[in-house]
């Protein structure tokens, strides 16, 4: 995971409820690797939010 990864990792993380807008090109991969998920936000539309797969890949990577 390169640097951009774990940044977008750790500001979704840090939202409430993981919601956030990250740079297209990250969030796609992370999403390939079922970090994030694309969801309905109650607000804003179709938003990625982090997911509990990405919350342990973060934990593991901070170990």
């Amino acid at each position: 995971m390169n640097a951009r990864e774990l940044k977008a990792l750790q500001e979704a993380a840090d939202r409430p409820d993981g919601w956030g807008l990250f740079q297209p090109k990250t969030t796609t991969k992370l999403a390939e690797c079922g970090f994030f998920v694309k969801e309905k936000h109650p607000v804003y539309g179709m938003q990625w939010r982090i997911t509990e797969a990405g919350r342990a890949a973060l934990a593991e990577v901070s170990k």
